[in-house]
């Protein structure tokens, strides 16, 4: 078994029992169902796991969620599937698409001329009025390329 299948067999796993415990207690729960959150989703590019568009296409099911994902730094280049948090984010991308980083850039990149170095992003997806999701970055890795 390869290492990604032997990881989602391992998290179906354990998630599984979660799941089903929730639900049956949830159903005795008195909290409504708008304040139960989805768990966190481990956004890695690197095992496999998930793409940027899975981030835009579940945007609101992760708002607020603490992710982690890899991908290319593409400066202030512009992403029109993600939101501006403040005027001074800037683009990570893989294949799938791209989304908007708030906070701090990574050490020894520049806005003006990124060179598609690779960044590991640690942070919670935040999501506008229009539904376009952002991510506000707690911790950031740059990654050998």
């Amino acid at each position: 078994m390869n290492i990604t299948k032997r990881r989602c067999f391992i998290a179906i796993m354990c998630c599984a029992p979660l799941l089903a415990c929730s639900s049956v207690n949830g159903a005795a729960s008195s909290k409504p169902k708008e304040e139960a959150k989805a768990p966190a989703l481990r956004i890695d590019q690197t095992a496999g796991a998930a793409t940027i568009k899975q981030v835009i296409d579940n945007a609101a099911r992760m708002n607020d969620q603490q992710i982690e994902l890899a991908g290319s730094f593409r400066g202030w280049k512009g992403c029109p599937s993600s939101a501006m948090i403040t005027r001074s984010d800037w683009v990570l991308d893989d294949d799938s698409g791209c989304i908007y980083v708030s906070g701090a850039m990574p050490e020894g990149v520049s806005p003006e001329k990124a060179e598609g170095e690779h960044i590991r992003v640690i942070g919670r997806v935040v999501v506008d009025a229009k539904g376009k999701p952002a991510i506000k970055a707690d911790r950031l890795i740059r990654l050998p390329n």
